[in-house]
């Protein structure tokens, strides 16, 4: 996957704006993610920060992971 931004995606390409058209149940877990961050970091795009984190964490993981355990992965501030 290219380390594209979210703003030079076609606008139905966008999490957000897939969100709107065919509902949360249809997105997957890291375009709802990168939603919840909003903004990756000047190496990484939000959707490979996603990604990442999902890797890194399985979703029940994510439920009970730590607040200092977030901050240790780079671009969660």
């Amino acid at each position: 996957m290219n380390n594209y931004k979210i703003k030079n995606l076609p606008e139905d390409e966008r999490p957000r704006e897939r969100m709107k058209k065919v509902g949360v149940e249809n997105l997957s877990d890291s375009e709802l993610l990168a939603i919840i961050l909003k903004t990756g970091t000047k190496e990484k795009s939000v959707s490979l920060l996603a990604i990442d984190i999902l890797n890194k964490f399985s979703l029940n993981d994510l439920k009970n992971i730590s607040i200092n355990s977030l901050l240790n992965i780079k671009g969660i501030g």
